[in-house]
């Protein structure tokens, strides 16, 4: 069947893709986050309500303008990153993409939780003469990992089983294309395939509950942390 339906090159873009489209936004996502939580700075707050405010933006309104920036202002097409022999360079658009349209959720998920962490830790941190990085890394990461194994646990996820935006991106070249692409062009308009979707579809799982199950407890530590004033 990984043959015949081209699943392990499917399986192995699809890893491909989700990690460093998880790993971008949650990186510059905590470090936002922590300046807006915890930094003073001019427009700070609107700023912010900017951010949060493109929770709402469909993601269909941003393709024509991102994909004619790719293709116009950068030539970023399939083709002309897979010429290069790069490995993974077709792949970038796709994870800038999703980066992007992470974000949002990410600042506003981990300032949330940032702003809930008591003032007294990082008094006590000044006061010991504790830098920005030092207090980020150092204090803010590991009371944090609820959160952000919450927000890796919503992004990897959402990655994974993402079909237009890869769609719209890389296309369907099997070269770069993900599971959830290679599981659309299985099956054709007669029905025909259908018996290699059902075991492709099922295969296609068991990355995503091995994810959710191994960070479960993180999650719904993350989830009912916002909600419980210290």
């Amino acid at each position: 069947m990984l043959e015949q339906s081209n699943l392990g090159q499917a399986f192995f873009n699809s890893f491909m893709i989700a990690i460093p489209a998880t790993v971008l936004p949650v990186t510059i996502g905590a470090f936002a986050a922590y300046a807006f939580a915890w930094m003073n700075f001019p427009g700070r707050n609107y700023i912010f309500l900017a951010l949060v405010g493109l929770l709402a933006v469909p993601l269909q309104l941003t393709f024509i303008p991102v994909l004619h920036f790719y293709v116009q202002n950068l030539h970023w097409t399939t083709d002309n990153l897979e010429a290069t022999g790069i490995p993974g360079l077709p792949w970038v658009p796709l994870w800038l993409a999703h980066a992007g349209y992470g974000l949002p959720f990410s600042i506003y998920l981990l300032a949330n939780f940032f702003r809930a962490l008591p003032s007294d830790l990082f008094e006590s941190a000044e006061i010991d003469g504790a830098g920005t990085l030092t207090v980020f890394f150092r204090l803010v990461m590991p009371l944090s990992v609820p959160a952000i194994a919450s927000l890796v646990i919503f992004q990897f996820l959402w990655v994974w089983n993402d079909l237009l935006v890869a769609l719209i991106y890389v296309g369907s070249s099997a070269e770069v294309a993900p599971m959830t692409v290679n599981l659309a062009n299985l099956t054709t308009s007669l029905g025909a395939g259908s018996n290699l979707l059902t075991a492709a579809a099922f295969f296609s799982m068991i990355v995503p509950l091995i994810v959710f199950l191994s960070l479960q407890r993180y999650f719904v530590r993350g989830i009912l942390a916002g909600s419980v004033k210290g």
